[in-house]
């Protein structure tokens, strides 16, 4: 396993400041997205070599983050040609995960999402297929307040298995185990469970705010707080050895979502490097 981070956190420019600073840092590899994805598409492959051939670091995934179930059609198939964009920059560049989410469309119930899904999503998923790339699915429901209404179909292992029992072996997980922890899930299970579809981690934790949860409830507001890794409540021994023990070799990616380390870029840069720290012990 190595130690890298999904650069949306940091607000500067991919060249001249994030490169050299996560290279003089040990940072092995960088997941794309946020205000740099938009330049990683098959037209720039030159220009992205150049700029990555003086580290290394690798690139681990590409991240086009939207909800493809939205109810509306023609948003449906810009987004679709996105992805497919996207995919394609994948391929060209040699790299072998897309990153995103499923969306989900809010006016229909559970069954008639999974239709809609299978209607647009295996096109897709065996178009990258063909190209050689994986579709990793971050587990995150991207709710509203209240959780009235989720961006993001697959949230819970049961609906991870329900379409993973659906879907060619190239659609997986872009595994992030701080979406579980305020479900209360046992997450080493859920890894060992679904352990071949993991192609991809985000490293992020979460603190549990018991005393407002009692109240409030799973859905309640304020529950919970994104951390850094080792400042939550996840064990992330018992994590990473289930994520060894199924044989996962890729990146913890860091995903940079705690208020305490997003103020600024040195803050950012801060937390990354705390993260990055606490996490070696581990791998």
């Amino acid at each position: 396993m190595k130690v890298g981070y999904l650069n949306a956190c940091m607000k500067a420019d991919l060249e001249e400041e994030i490169l050299p600073w996560s290279a003089e840092n040990g940072f092995q590899a960088m997941e794309i997205g946020g205000m740099h994805a938009a330049f990683f598409r098959k037209e720039f492959k030159e220009d992205i070599e150049d700029i990555f051939d003086s580290t290394e670091i690798e690139i681990t995934a590409l991240g086009i983050y939207m909800n493809f179930l939205e109810g509306n059609e023609n948003a449906r198939r810009a987004k679709f040609t996105e992805l497919k964009a996207k995919i394609d920059a994948a391929e060209a560049l040699g790299i072998s995960i897309v990153s995103t989410h499923v969306g989900c469309n809010n006016s229909l119930n559970y069954r008639d999402n999974v239709k809609l899904f299978k209607k647009e999503w295996i096109p897709v998923i065996n178009y990258a297929k063909e190209k050689g790339v994986k579709i990793a699915i971050e587990n995150c429901p991207m709710q509203s307040e209240f959780a009235l209404t989720v961006g993001n179909l697959m949230f819970t292992p049961r609906i991870m298995g329900d379409l993973f029992s659906i879907t060619p072996s190239n659609f997986g997980l872009n595994f992030d185990p701080s979406h579980l922890i305020w479900q209360h899930v046992n997450i080493p299970l859920v890894v060992e469970e679904f352990g071949e579809r993991i192609f991809h981690t985000h490293a992020k934790d979460t603190k549990v705010n018991q005393d407002t949860e009692r109240f409030e409830g799973t859905f309640g507001r304020g529950i919970y707080t994104f951390r850094i890794p080792g400042k939550g409540d996840l064990d992330w021994g018992s994590y990473i050895d289930a994520l060894k023990d199924v044989g996962y070799k890729g990146v913890l990616s860091i995903e940079l979502e705690d208020p305490d380390y997003e103020k600024d870029l040195e803050s950012v840069k801060t937390g990354l490097l705390e993260s990055k720290s606490f996490l070696e012990q581990f791998i």
